[in-house]
This record gives C-alpha cells, sequence and structure tokens, in this order.
C-alpha cells in the first residue's frame, strides 16, 4: 500500500504571520466605530490619519487635465520623470545635499514603498531594529519580507528613537534601522545631533537606514531634519516620502523613496513584479503640486499646529498628558500617570461617548497605557472629545478603586 503523501500547509508561514498581529483587538475598535456610524449612531471619528481637508483644487484640476490629454497608457516603471525629478528637487531642497531623478522610485503610496523596501533589503531572519511606539503597520510590512521587527522603547527618551537606544538592541543579525521622523503616532522629530549620531551608528555597522519622513512637510516649528542630509557620508540611507499628508491625497495613494541607485535598480525590479507603476494622469497632478504647492498645503499645516495646541491645552487642564507634537496630524496620550490601559478606555470612551480614538498597543508596547487621537476634526469637537476622554478615565479610575 502506498504511503500517504502529507497535504501541504494551507499557506505559507510567511502569510500566517501576517494574522499574528497584537493590535488586532485594537483596530476592531476602529471598525466598530465605522460599523456604528454606518448604523446611524452619531461617532466622532478620531481614530485614523484621513485628513478632514479635500485634496486641493489646483491638485485635482492638474489631474482632470491630464486625464483630457490622454494620460491613461502605461507609465515608465520607476516613475514619469518629470515627477521624478520634482521629487529629487523636493528632497534636494529638505535635506540640503543633491538628488538625482535617478535616485527616485515612485510607489502606489508611502506604505507601498516601505513593502517594496524592506523586500529589497532583509531576508529571512533578519532584524529591523524601530523604535517603539512606531507607526501601526510595521509589525505587517516587516513580517511580510521574512525579517524580525525589534523594538527599543522611546517613553524613556521623549519618544524619540537615539543611537545610544539603537547600540543597545543590536544584534549580529540587525540589517535594518527603521526610523520615523515626524513620527507616528507622537508626532516627535529627531534632532540634527541625534540624526548624525544615527547615521553613524549605521556607517559603523553596514546598516541600512530607512527614514519614514512622510511628515517631513508638516513640522510646525523649524526645519525638518532628512536623513538624507547625511547621503554624501553613508551609502545605505533610504528616504520614504508620500503626497498623502502634505496635499491631502491618501486615496491617490502615490508614494516614493530616493535611494542609492544601486538599490533603485533592484526596488525597479520589484516594481516590474507587483506594481508596474501608477497612473500617470495621478503622476502629472503631484508634479504639479510639487512644482507649485497649492496654498492649501501650508494652511492645512497651520490648522494642524493649531489643532495640537488646543488638545494639548485642553488634556492639561483635564489632568492627562499629552505627549507635545513636532508634527504631523496626531497628539499621543499618555496614561500612565492615570494608572490606566489604552485599550479598555478606547473601548468605553467609544461606547458610552462616541468618540472613537485609536488605543496605544496598536503602535507598540510602550504605549499600551495611552491613546492616539487624530487631529482630523475642528478645535471645538477636539476639546470636547478630550472632556469625553477625561470623563471616561474618571468612570474608569472609580470603578477600579476599592469599595469600603
Amino acid at each position: 500500500m502506498p504511503e500517504a503523501v502529507p497535504t501541504p500547509a494551507r499557506f505559507p508561514a510567511r502569510t500566517e504571520r501576517l494574522l499574528a498581529d497584537p493590535a488586532s483587538r485594537a483596530w476592531a475598535l476602529h471598525g466598530r466605530a465605522l460599523a456604528e456610524r454606518r448604523a446611524g449612531r452619531e461617532v466622532l471619528l478620531l481614530s485614523v490619519g484621513d485628513p478632514d481637508f479635500d485634496t486641493p483644487a489646483s491638485i485635482v484640476a492638474a489631474a482632470q487635465r491630464a486625464l483630457r490629454a490622454g494620460r491613461t497608457h502605461y507609465p515608465p516603471i520607476a516613475g514619469e520623470a518629470e515627477l521624478r525629478q520634482a521629487i529629487a528637487d523636493h528632497q534636494a531642497a529638505l535635506a540640503g545635499v543633491p538628488c538625482s531623478a535617478e535616485q527616485v522610485q515612485v510607489f502606489a503610496g508611502g506604505q507601498n514603498a516601505l513593502f517594496m523596501i524592506l523586500h529589497a533589503l532583509t531576508a529571512e531572519g533578519d532584524e529591523v531594529l524601530a523604535g517603539d511606539p512606531y507607526y501601526a503597520t510595521y509589525p505587517g510590512v516587516v513580517a511580510a519580507s521574512g525579517a524580525r521587527l525589534r523594538c527599543v522603547d522611546t517613553a524613556a527618551t521623549g519618544w524619540r528613537l537615539t543611537a545610544e537606544g539603537l547600540a543597545a538592541a543590536l544584534t549580529p543579525s540587525t540589517r535594518v534601522v527603521l526610523l520615523n521622523t515626524p513620527g507616528n503616532p507622537c508626532g516627535t522629530a529627531i534632532a540634527e545631533a541625534e540624526m548624525a549620531r544615527i547615521v553613524a551608528l549605521c556607517r559603523r555597522h553596514g546598516l541600512w537606514l530607512v527614514a519614514d519622513e512622510v511628515y517631513a512637510d508638516l513640522r510646525f516649528e523649524g526645519a525638518h531634519v532628512s536623513a538624507w542630509s547625511h547621503a554624501h557620508e553613508h551609502d545605505r540611507i533610504v528616504v520614504v516620502g508620500s503626497a498623502s499628508k502634505r496635499f491631502a491625497m491618501t486615496g491617490w495613494r502615490l508614494g516614493w523613496c530616493v535611494a542609492p541607485e544601486d538599490l533603485i535598480l533592484r526596488l525597479k525590479a520589484l516594481a516590474t513584479a507587483g506594481l508596474f507603476g501608477t497612473p500617470p494622469f495621478l503622476q502629472d497632478a503631484l508634479t504639479a503640486a510639487l512644482r507649485e504647492p497649492p496654498p492649501e498645503a501650508a494652511s492645512m499645516r497651520e490648522t494642524y499646529r493649531r489643532r495640537a495646541r488646543t488638545v494639548l491645552a485642553a488634556l492639561a487642564e483635564a489632568g492627562l498628558a499629552g505627549v507635545p507634537p513636532d508634527g504631523g496630524m496626531f497628539v499621543a496620550i499618555d496614561l500612565r500617570p492615570n494608572g490606566l490601559d489604552g485599550t479598555a478606555l478606547a473601548e468605553r470612551l467609544l461606547q458610552d461617548e462616541g468618540v472613537a480614538v485609536m488605543p496605544g498597543i496598536a503602535f507598540g508596547q510602550s504605549l499600551a497605557q495611552g491613546l492616539r487621537l487624530s487631529l482630523v476634526a475642528d478645535e471645538v469637537r477636539l476639546a470636547s472629545a478630550c472632556r469625553a476622554i477625561a470623563r471616561t478615565a474618571e468612570r474608569l479610575s472609580a470603578e477600579s478603586r476599592p469599595r469600603g
């Protein structure tokens, strides 16, 4: 009798890893908020970073002109030459060092860029170092590449990644440092001196530095410090950018990276296999936006800054600790002084007050006793949401006190 042939696993371990998301409960809360909205409940949705602004009219008009001009055929895989040059010029202005169009690859959003970059740079068993808290998709994108994510707790260093923290976490398997500045969820940015130390560490150990700088143009005060400013010192620096937040173009799915040309060559090969370019009429619209930024871009940045200031003041008045952001469109709330769990508070906040925020666990263990509030509503509603958070926190605290 012939031996039974074992049935292969239905799915490989690589894809199964993506389902083992410790933050799934947090994302389920956001899904519940959406479902309650659809059912007719009035819910203030502050859980995701989707701007409450429409894409500026000049950008929409540029896309319409491109459509009418027949810009609907296959694009160059690396991106349209005009857009790549506009991105290179933008990056050079941000960093103060040259960048060429040959060092640019266009993707379907910053998330797609991160996915392709980590596939190009890591192999099974490699390690990627990142600060904790981190952007919520980092565990998934690292796992998809076959690498492992190792996190450096930044709660004791002002919610900023440091070279000292990275050095202590290095192992022989470390291959990539993944840096987010200004960060999500805390909005904190890396200072110039610390960036130099991080680059020096990467250079000493031969590590790739992947800098997620999608909020570079939403710095509230001072100039953005880009990792690309050290590209002449270290030839393993990659910077990720995006149109989504600066121009309120989240649904357009346009992002990019700047990188050494030998990596661009490999990213182009990956993009050929997994993307085959982004629509030319969308690229034309982004080119126009980068060449002549609409006034709404500066206005949106100022609005986020003002909203963050309002939220921090309202939280302080209620006895809650907000993390002052350097940029971006979020405020993180540290609940450790209140002794509260972020997920429990967020669930109760939605239940009792109809306000949806993201539990901090979605961004790592260091913010498990915390929340992230998106600055995607007007100041009146944001201040009201802060008062609702304070009321919910007081209820939870009262319920946990021993009864005499």
